[in-house]
């Protein structure tokens, strides 16, 4: 079952441009790539989430921070699909978008375990994979942190098919330059493979917004080369393309020392792109918009720039306003207790 929608525009955003130094300044609109829930994770988990049907699994389980936008797309399309969804989650700083994820958990029927620190989280992914296997509950299958995968980076080298169809129809320019957030590496390493593949002489930059023994050049090249040997798996003519290191430029200086921790920078961003009608957040696309500008005061584009937008930006409000805190996990329900005001929004 297909679960992206019509393919996101690139749209025009020349006042926003203007103010970071880029004359032709476009936005490619993954926040809106689903219907039910918008952002990067839609394209990876249409092909994880068919594997998983197509081995016959019953749910799957996945990993990620309290607030995870992940661990909500995962919940979303695996009701969707009729799977069950298991949150293996590690603390992360909260604040009130971490409150309406955990709330958003409820709402899709996720089955939270909570760890508390990264390190269990090995151990419970473990125990929840053997466990199926050896009960009559049903087999449960990983979906790897962010949907990263040599299969879930495939989402998004067809993401840079697509937008090479959308130049071809006149809708959105060749790039000089692409810039995306670098979590689990899936989305930037598919748009590197993918825009190699097209041959175009755009440079695709990434800003790291994880901790650098989880996000790292290495990590990319896995998922990029692991991507282009799935699609030659599946017949691809694509000949002995590889990603070396020389395709990769990732920007490290913007992560804020914590992940989820909102830099002074990234703050500058949210507010910069809201007063321009650009909806961000604070964890990811906030920091990668404020990697770019910092970029661009130093390399002043001559073309044609474009910001990949990875961040849900899909109404959530009346999916909300069916959980009351009463129904997250009984664990989370402390991080309500200073904020009730806001969490009932």
């Amino acid at each position: 079952m297909p679960l992206l929608g019509e393919p996101p525009p690139v749209q025009p955003f020349p006042e926003l441009g203007r103010t970071i130094g880029a004359s032709e300044f476009f936005v490619k609109r993954d926040d809106i790539s689903a219907p039910e829930y918008g952002g990067n994770k839609p394209r990876k988990l249409e092909l994880l989430l068919a594997e998983a049907k197509q081995e016959g699994a019953v749910g799957v389980v996945t990993i990620g921070g309290i607030g995870t936008n992940h661990g909500v797309a995962t919940a979303v399309f695996a009701q969707k699909l009729g799977l069950t969804c298991h949150l293996v989650l590690f603390d992360q700083p909260v604040n009130d978008f971490v409150r309406k994820n955990m709330r958003l958990f409820a709402r899709y029927g996720a089955i939270v375990h909570y760890t508390g620190s990264y390190a269990k989280t090995a151990f419970v992914v473990a125990k929840e994979l053997i466990e199926s296997r050896l009960t009559s509950k049903g087999k449960l299958v990983l979906v790897p942190p962010g949907g990263t995968s040599a299969l879930g980076t495939v989402g998004y080298v067809n993401a840079a098919f697509e937008y090479a169809e959308q130049v071809e129809a006149g809708q959105a320019p060749i790039p000089e330059s692409v810039f995306c957030a670098v979590g689990s590496c899936g989305t930037y390493g598919g748009l590197v493979a993918g825009f190699k593949l097209l041959g175009w002489p755009t440079r695709v930059i990434g800003v790291r917004v994880v901790d650098k023994m989880v996000t790292n050049e290495r990590a990319v090249l896995k998922a990029a080369n692991g991507a282009l040997n799935v699609m030659r798996k599946h017949g691809a003519e694509i000949g002995g393309i590889k990603i070396t290191a020389k395709d990769i430029l990732m920007l490290h200086e913007h992560f804020g020392g914590e992940y989820g921790r909102a830099t002074d920078e990234s703050l500058a961003a949210v507010e910069l792109a809201g007063r321009h009608g650009l909806q961000l957040e604070t964890t990811y696309t906030g920091k990668t918009f404020a990697g770019m500008r910092a970029y661009l005061a130093e390399h002043p584009p001559a073309g044609p720039v474009v910001f990949w937008h990875t961040f849900n930006t899909v109404d959530m409000s009346a999916e909300l306003a069916t959980v009351g805190v009463d129904e997250v996990h009984p664990e989370f329900r402390k991080f309500f207790e200073d904020a009730p005001a806001k969490a009932a929004k």
